[in-house]
C-alpha cells in the first residue's frame, strides 16, 4: 500500500524539494485529489507523506496547520446472511472456469487471509502435513505487525488449500520460495516464482457475483464475514484477534457487525418461558 500512495503522491510532488514543502502544497493536494478517490485515501496518503517530511525532520512547521479531511459517517460494512452464503458457494463451486476465484474466497472466508497475504503466501508458508494444518502469514507482505500469524485451518480451508496446491505444483510450484497462487504470464503460463497480480481474481469474481445476484459483494467482504461469524460463535476476544490480526478487540469489533438476527436470540434466550 505504501508502494501505492508514494505513486500518486509522485504525481503531484515529483521535482519538488522536501525543504520546499508547505501547507498550502498538501491543501491543495486535498482539493485535487479528492475529486477522484475518497477521504480514507487521501489521508493515507498525506499520512505518507508526513512521514517522509518527519524523517527529514520538517514535518513540525505543517503539523500545526494540518488537517485530514472529515471522514463520512462510519456505517458497518454488508455481511452475507446465512442463506446467501450458502448460496454463493453453492452456486460458484459447481463452475470450473471460477475455481481459483472461489478457492481464494473461500480460504478467506475460513481463515481471514485476504488480498495481499493469499498472493504473498509461498511453499514454505503451508503446514498441511502437520496437526492441526495451518499456513504462516509472513510480516513481509502485511498491513501492519500484527497481520504477520499463523492460522490452523479447519476442514474446509485445508480442503481449498490442498486444491491450491496441486494447482501450484501442476503449473511448477516445487522450491519453498514458489507462490501458491504464482503469476500468469500469458494464457496458460506462469511464472511461479512471482506472486499473482492484484487482480488475480477480478474476472472471476464478477462473474460470481453477477450469477448470484450479490452486485455489492466484493472479495474483502469474506474476511468481515468470518470475523462476523467467529463474534456469533462466542469465540474470545483474545482468540478472534489473533486469527484476524488484530491490534485491539477495538479494532475486531470495528470491522465485524453482529447480525441482527444473532442478537435476537440472545435476547429471546434469556426471555422467561411464560410471559404475563
Amino acid at each position: 500500500m505504501y508502494e501505492w500512495y508514494i505513486r500518486n503522491l509522485q504525481k503531484e510532488f515529483a521535482g519538488i524539494l522536501l525543504s520546499q514543502m508547505h501547507i498550502g502544497h498538501l491543501l491543495e493536494y486535498q482539493r485535487q485529489r479528492r475529486l477522484s478517490a475518497g477521504p480514507s485515501c487521501v489521508n493515507h496518503e498525506l499520512n505518507t507523506l508526513s512521514q517522509i517530511l518527519r524523517m527529514a525532520e520538517l514535518w513540525d512547521l505543517i503539523a500545526k496547520h494540518y488537517k485530514p479531511l472529515p471522514m463520512p459517517n462510519w456505517t458497518p460494512p454488508k455481511v452475507l446472511s446465512r442463506e446467501e452464503e450458502e448460496k454463493f458457494f453453492r452456486v460458484v463451486s459447481g463452475n470450473p472456469d471460477w475455481s481459483v476465484a472461489y478457492w481464494a474466497v473461500s480460504l478467506t472466508n475460513n481463515t481471514s487471509a485476504m488480498g495481499v497475504e493469499l498472493r504473498h503466501l509461498q511453499l514454505k508458508h503451508v503446514f498441511l502435513e502437520q496437526e492441526p494444518p495451518m499456513i504462516h502469514i509472513p510480516d513481509t507482505k502485511v498491513k501492519n505487525e500484527f497481520r504477520a500469524r499463523v492460522v490452523p485451518l479447519n476442514a474446509v480451508a485445508a480442503k481449498q488449500v490442498r486444491r491450491i496446491m496441486e494447482r501450484a505444483k501442476r503449473l511448477g510450484a516445487w522450491h519453498p520460495e514458489h507462490y501458491i497462487f504464482p503469476f500468469r504470464v500469458k494464457r496458460g503460463s506462469y511464472d511461479v516464482a512471482k506472486p499473482a497480480s492484484p487482480y488475480f481474481i477480478r474476472s472471476a469474481f464478477r462473474s460470481m457475483r453477477r450469477v448470484t445476484g450479490l452486485d455489492w459483494l466484493q472479495p474483502r467482504n469474506f474476511r468481515n464475514q468470518i470475523i462476523t461469524k467467529l463474534f456469533e460463535s462466542g469465540a474470545p476476544d483474545e482468540t478472534i484477534m489473533s486469527i484476524a490480526g488484530h491490534q485491539s478487540i477495538r479494532m475486531s469489533r470495528y470491522y465485524s457487525r453482529i447480525r441482527i438476527t444473532a442478537k435476537a436470540e440472545a435476547l429471546n434466550a434469556i426471555c422467561p418461558g411464560n410471559v404475563s
